[in-house]
């Protein structure tokens, strides 16, 4: 990665050296450069860094010891490795802020990455504007496909007057002069809905499938209720890439003897999700931790995965991801131990599954989703 701050080694984490998918993007080159030709000797104060996907803007900026605020477990080790690999310290606890919480400092540089749903954006720009005083500078970065009129309008509606950059390598840079009075940044705001069996669902800003049960978790919880034997006492069920957690709590009410991991890399989502076991007065059988995937879980710990699994890792799809999810599933679950996998008809999930596990069959017939059963 080349910038007028010199040379960087972003990596991509988990990625074959071979995939054309990038650790860093024109996005970030083009904040990091006009922030250094803006800023006095290339310093921008302090600073405060949304959204980093991989660490690019982290190691650029890393002499001012930014503050990095990420709604992602993936992303913070990412740029760890990041900052390691370039001979620069890792987040110290004082310098980072979860997605769950929110920064309540004062900084004269906030550049935002752009997330992937409206719903968190705005979020986080409602957090930005209560603690933005007049001369802050705030940034958002993104690819120029990526901002629409809507999105323009949340940084003028939240923060204040907005202009855009021209694309410059198909990214633009939207620059928003702050005009609120700071204080405490809010707390993010929940909200719920409930299923037409009666699970009370509380979701977070940017938590998957806003305000209803999206086909593939419907499908699967049919599945799971349906067909499942329900797995007996003391037995740990795994609950991966929990989201809102209608998964688990959806199940948890029938599937009473077992104890439920709950896992994702969203802090929100593992607080949507808790907030849900909490709702539906499910006891104190489960934890929920924000993790990627199941770094944290030792092998042959597990009696049964559940999941409907990313394809995408922030805008792009990423096979290697998924595949890397999978094989995991594969290495925690105990002998005998069963996967329900939930996806897309033409992603081919079942022949994905039988690199890893003995037998991958399906068990439902939608014309759009597959669930695959999936034993070791």
């Amino acid at each position: 990665m080349h910038t007028t701050r010199g040379d960087l080694v972003i990596e991509r984490p988990h990625t074959a050296k071979s995939s054309p998918l990038r650790a860093w993007s024109a996005a970030d080159v083009l904040a990091i450069d006009e922030i250094t030709a803006a800023a006095p000797l290339g310093q921008p104060g302090r600073m405060l860094i949304v959204n980093d996907e991989f660490g690019a803007l982290s190691c650029a900026f890393a002499s001012v010891d930014p503050t990095i605020w990420s709604d992602s477990a993936s992303s913070r080790a990412a740029i760890d490795h990041n900052l390691v690999v370039n001979g620069l310290e890792p987040i110290t606890a004082d310098r980072l802020v979860r997605g769950h919480e929110q920064p309540n400092a004062e900084f004269d540089t906030i550049v935002v990455r752009l997330p992937k749903t409206s719903a968190l954006l705005r979020y986080q720009l409602t957090a930005i504007a209560a603690i933005a005083g007049p001369n802050t500078k705030v940034i958002g970065a993104a690819m120029a496909r990526h901002i629409h009129t809507s999105t323009v309008k949340a940084f003028e509606d939240l923060i204040g007057a907005t202009t855009t950059s021209r694309a410059t390598r198909k990214a633009r840079l939207i620059h928003s002069t702050p005009e609120g009075a700071s204080g405490d940044a809010p707390a993010p705001r929940e909200s719920s809905f409930v299923t037409a069996d009666g699970l009370n669902v509380v979701e977070m800003p940017g938590t998957f499938s806003s305000g209803h049960v999206d086909v593939g978790s419907a499908l699967l919880l049919q599945v799971l209720t349906e067909q499942a034997v329900p797995p007996g006492a003391g037995s740990v069920v795994a609950d991966l890439g929990c989201g809102n957690g209608i998964l688990s709590a959806g199940i948890a009410r029938s599937w009473t003897h077992a104890n439920f991991e709950l896992l994702d890399v969203s802090d929100l989502a593992v607080a949507a999700a808790t907030r849900t076991w909490q709702a539906n007065d499910l006891g104190d059988r489960m934890t929920a931790h924000a993790v990627d995937g199941f770094a944290a879980t030792r092998t042959a710990t597990v009696d049964v995965v559940i999941t409907n699994p990313p394809f995408h890792q922030g805008h792009a799809a990423d096979g290697e991801l998924t595949d890397r999810l999978l094989a995991d599933a594969a290495r925690v679950l105990r002998p005998n131990g069963v996967a329900y996998v939930v996806a897309q008809r033409h992603l081919h999930l079942h022949t994905r599954l039988r690199q890893w596990f003995s037998q991958a069959d399906v068990v439902s017939a939608h014309p759009s989703h597959v669930v695959v059963v999936a034993r070791r």
